[in-house]
């Protein structure tokens, strides 16, 4: 008591009290003097009574000479105490703190909140604002410390430190600059030149008008790219060096990672109550996400982050960095689940009362089983089983980490895309620059560029990531197989799971023995949020664009190619083309890459499945939209261009022309609608480039925008504004609407974009007339189309208008090759023209009026033969098919005459001549080929905009006899004419 009473210089008093009470345990100091049988409770006694002392020394100041004796004064020493105790020697004794507060509650709760309530804002404000590398110091010993202890964790995660007030807007710059996780997880290589703490001093309602000062970090403030990364784009910093600073930051976001770790597993563990604040920090972090990852694209981080930036930042949501470490500490915490526990996970998780609290917005997203009503009929009573108990901690963890995924890890990877893509802008060759000022903009992008790749490339983060993504694709193929559509087991993975939880190989034999499966979806799968699959695959797609593709070496890649087979072939499972084309673009994306090429080339169930699957998805695509469809059609064609080079898919193109003909025809219609759309269009744009810089038009430089991917809805919607904007106007162009206002280098882009897409789609026609010529000309509806296609393109390449399209250098500037184009097309002709059931194609070339001639076929002819473009076997079969059109032409010449076609004899579609009558259940008659190749497109009747089939087609014998009878008489009709005259 007296020594309580005198002034500590040192130790500090609550050091001294804890070594008291780890002294008093030592039996070596007692055994001497005291008996054995006495040692144990005297030792109780003892730690008893340094105990109490040190509660009355925090309760009953006034007891104490030195001690603080008013509130005001307790607020300020009391965490001085606890502060200068952690700062000198060894750690204090767990047993201690814990008994010491366990008196604390049981003399008076309201202490405990009194006494370390100062502590934690203290412990928060010296956590605040540090820098990646910084040491934490005696705030986080502290953390670390009073966490372990259940009553301090359940009075921090109530604290404002922990979860601030709520506002209207600004939730993640609030829960960066305001929290305590925030403090721990807010340190990255990214947010440059941005003080949090003087930022946060901004006021949060500021009005638009405002024009606050740029927070400017301290004098002794360097970022993370500047002190790691500075004089790369010159080459002064070298290559190791680089290499060092990398390792050395990697090294500080693992242990910031640690510390993360070790402050939120007591949390977890405390109660269920800090349990759920804690998973709700998590939750607000991602719900402050949601704006960010709906934006194409955050602000630019390679321009300096003045006040108006870090002004929208709270308004968009987290920082880069802090949200990528919040990504990262979920992953650790999602990595212990096992295989064995999939099957525990709660399917029905989104759709508890409560799951809002965790889940925000994705609780009200569309569900993979359809509209909310079919939905909740599906679910039934398992959504009120789900409530009706408490959701394991696993499921939790696990779903907060898949929404991570959409929120966090997707807009990312568009941010360092972007990076890289002002990298290739600024450096397209990639050689140091000799120009200063260029040399500093680029060593900017250079370091930015690394700062990123300091998380994505993380070898230890990349592992987590494809572990949890093998483990979300093992789930979700689970709860499709495992479960019957009235939601019972189908014993599908019974063995399997009563053993070692769901092993991969048997997720491997349920979809190669059961699919396509045709039973209709689980409860347990139709209750799955839409934008969870979406996000993932997204992630994977966008992952395997950029270097992030390292990320399948930690991928089952046998487990990706199943489950984007069934993703790309259900659309009873997937409704959305856009998820399914994804799949179908990371099929894509493993056949660019050599590493990868091999396991799909060689994959048994792609071999069987994949090629009805993908024509599936290319029809499908037409209910989308003109803006959409091309973006999901644009993967397929690609692949088949890679795949049809080999015999076993070859073949399978072949089974399936013959086993479902129609499907294919479809197919084929709808590829051929893309084709002469995109040729048309780019070709077009071509003649008009080519005009108005004959006018003398340049593109200025700030014109010139980016070339990506052909990505055909830029131009729908660019021509969407400029119709507006004319119309607006009242303004009229003779020209059209849209191409008079297009700049010269926007034109340019869209020509190169139609130009790219549809010569792929001619190559792929040109190949599957190589390989399949009968099953293509198997549908006689088919033909005419297939005969105006090819038309098409010998009149726009050597007709009478073809030297509007020479232009210079039109492979480098527009992507357009109109030699390996005519080559192409010229082979078609040749290889269904010599197909057994070429006779029908030859027949019906002459009968396409609008683009056939006799003369433009042999100019064709004469082109290839002086520019070598075929060889000579093929060369002589077109040569052959243009001498038999020649003799045709000449024959339908002589027939031709002015004779008007009865009404009654006229097709109501296209007002021809009936050849082969048929009657709609509307009434209308019409030729069966028009409307078969009308339904095509839309089984829909084109005059009443009902369903309709083939099968509904009423044949008209007696109508067809009746102009059998009339064209026969017509050579005796033309006779008495000239006779007449």
């Amino acid at each position: 008591m007296s020594r309580l009473s005198k002034p500590f210089r040192a130790p500090p008093l609550f050091l001294y009290l804890s070594e008291a009470y780890r002294r008093a345990a030592e039996e070596d100091a007692l055994a001497r003097t005291i008996p054995k049988e006495r040692r144990e409770q005297i030792k109780a006694d003892a730690h008893e009574m340094i105990v109490n002392y040190a509660a009355l020394y925090f309760q009953v100041p006034q007891l104490f000479q030195h001690s603080p004796s008013t509130p005001e004064q307790c607020n300020v020493e009391h965490p001085k105490l606890i502060f200068s105790a952690f700062e000198h020697g060894p750690a204090i004794s767990p047993e201690f703190f814990g008994r010491f507060v366990d008196q604390l509650v049981d003399q008076n709760a309201d202490d405990v909140p009194r006494i370390f309530g100062p502590v934690i804002q203290r412990m928060a404000q010296e956590l605040k604002g540090k820098r990646l590398g910084e040491p934490m110091g005696v705030a986080l010993r502290i953390l670390l410390q009073l966490v372990k202890d259940k009553h301090i964790s359940k009075l921090l995660v109530s604290h404002s430190v922990f979860k601030p007030p709520a506002t209207p807007m600004g939730l993640g710059w609030r829960l960066l600059t305001e929290t305590i996780l925030g403090h721990i997880l807010g340190p990255s290589t990214l947010d440059f030149e941005l003080d949090f703490q003087q930022a946060a001093a901004m006021p949060m309602a500021m009005p638009m008008s405002a024009s606050p000062q740029r927070p400017t970090p301290p004098s002794s403030a360097v970022s993370v790219r500047q002190k790691h990364y500075s004089d790369v784009a010159t080459g002064r910093k070298s290559r190791q060096a680089i290499e060092q600073s990398t390792k050395q930051l990697r090294q500080d976001l693992s242990h910031l990672q640690d510390s993360a770790r070790d402050a939120v597993m007591p949390l977890l563990k405390a109660s269920s109550e800090t349990r759920l604040a804690t998973l709700e920090w998590f939750a607000a972090v991602l719900k402050a996400n949601e704006s960010r990852a709906k934006m194409a694209r955050h602000f630019g981080q390679d321009a300096p982050m003045s006040s108006q930036a870090a002004l929208m930042l709270r308004f968009s949501g987290c920082a880069s960095g802090f949200a990528l470490n919040t990504l990262w500490a979920l992953l650790r915490l999602a990595e212990p689940i096992p295989g064995a526990k999939l099957p525990e996970l709660d399917p029905f998780f989104c759709l508890r009362d409560d799951a809002g609290r965790l889940l925000g917005a994705l609780t009200g997203d569309s569900k993979l089983g359809g509209s909310d009503e079919a939905v909740k009929l599906a679910v039934g009573d398992f959504v009120r089983t789900a409530n009706a108990t408490e959701p394991k901690f696993i499921t939790q963890v696990f779903w907060l980490t898949a929404r991570a995924c959409g929120v966090i890890l997707r807009p990312s990877i568009t941010d360092y895309e972007r990076v890289l893509i002002n990298l290739q802008k600024m450096n397209p060759g990639g050689h140091p620059p000799t120009n200063p000022q260029v040399a500093a903009e680029l060593d900017l992008i250079l370091g930015e560029m690394l700062c990123w790749e300091c998380y994505l490339l993380d070898p230890h983060f990349l592992k987590m990531l494809g572990s949890f993504v093998s483990r979300f694709l093992t789930w979700l193929l689970y709860n499709i197989f495992a479960y019957l559509p009235n939601g019972a087991s189908s014993g599908v993975f019974a063995t399997d799971t009563q053993t070692t939880g769901i092993p991969l190989t048997a997720v491997w034999r349920a979809v190669a023995e059961r699919f396509p499966l045709k039973q209709d979806p689980s409860p347990q799968f139709c209750c799955l949020p839409v934008s969870l699959v979406e996000d993932l695959f997204d992630c994977i797609h966008e992952c395997m664009k950029s270097r992030l593709v390292v990320v399948l070496d930690h991928l089952d890649l046998e487990l990706l190619i199943n489950a984007c087979l069934f993703c790309i072939g259900s659309p009873g499972y997937f409704r959305n083309p856009h998820t399914r084309s994804n799949a179908a673009s990371i099929i894509w994306s493993m056949l660019q890459n050599k590493n990868h090429t091999l396991k799909v080339e060689g994959s048994s169930v792609l071999r069987r499945h994949l090629v009805p699957a993908l024509i599936g998805l290319f029809i499908d695509a037409e209910s989308t939209g003109q803006h959409i469809k091309f973006n999901v059609r644009y993967p397929i064609i690609q692949i088949f261009e890679k795949l049809l080079k080999i015999e076993a898919y070859r073949q399978a193109l072949h089974s399936f022309g013959q086993t479902d003909n129609a499907v294919f025809c479809r197919f084929i219609h709808m590829l051929l609608n893309d084709t002469m759309y995109f040729l048309e269009e780019g070709m077009s744009k071509i003649v008009e480039v080519r005009h108005r810089e004959q006018q003398g038009e340049t593109a200025q430089p700030d014109e010139e925008e980016e070339d990506e991917t052909p990505q055909p809805q830029q131009q729908q919607q660019q021509q969407q504004q400029t119709q507006a904007s004319s119309a607006g106007s009242g303004s009229q162009n003779p020209e059209g609407p849209t191409t008079e206002r297009q700049k010269l280098s926007t034109l340019k882009r869209i020509a190169r974009q139609c130009i790219t897409i549809g010569q792929s789609e001619i190559a792929l026609f040109w190949l599957i007339s190589k390989e399949v010529p009968d099953v293509l000309l198997q549908s006689k509806p088919i033909i005419p189309q297939i005969v105006g296609a090819l038309n098409c393109n010998v009149h726009s390449l050597v007709g009478p208008k073809a030297l509007e399209l020479k232009v210079a250098n039109p492979k480098e500037e527009y992507g357009f090759d109109p030699r390996q184009l005519l080559k192409e097309v010229a082979e078609t002709y040749a290889y269904l023209a010599s197909s057994s059931r070429g006779g029908d194609f030859v027949d019906e070339i002459p009968k396409e009026e609008r683009y056939f001639s006799v003369q433009t076929f042999k100019k064709a002819a004469r082109i290839i033969r002086r520019e070598g473009l075929i060889n000579r076997d093929i060369l002589t079969k077109f040569d052959n098919l243009v001498a038999e059109l020649e003799e045709r032409a000449t024959v339908s010449m002589m027939e031709m005459e002015d004779e008007d076609i009865p009404e009654e004899f006229q097709c109501e579609i296209i007002n021809d001549l009936l050849v082969d009558p048929v009657k709609l259940p509307s009434g209308h008659v019409v030729n069966r080929n028009v409307i078969e190749r009308h339904l095509l497109s839309t089984p829909l009747n084109p005059f009443n905009r009902q369903p309709l089939s083939v099968d509904q087609l009423e044949p008209q014998p007696e109508l067809k006899a009746r102009i059998d009878e009339w064209r026969a008489s017509r050579p005796a009709r033309k006779s008495a004419r000239m006779t007449d005259s």
